[in-house]
């Protein structure tokens, strides 16, 4: 944990704590197991990924 501290770069994706858990949300859509609602627009990734679609 210290090195993750020092260092973010290695986490390489949040950390997530809700009312409905805690998840190390790699690969990113794992947020969306634990997001206390649904999304009300698109879950897109940094690459542009668009992982959930909201239509």
């Amino acid at each position: 944990m210290d090195a993750m501290m020092i260092e973010p770069i290695l986490i390489n994706r949040p950390i997530v704590v809700t009312e409905k858990g805690m998840l190390l949300c790699r690969p990113p859509e794992r947020v969306l197991d634990v997001l206390p609602k649904s999304l009300d627009k698109d879950f897109i990734k940094e690459d542009s990924e668009n992982i959930c679609s909201i239509r």
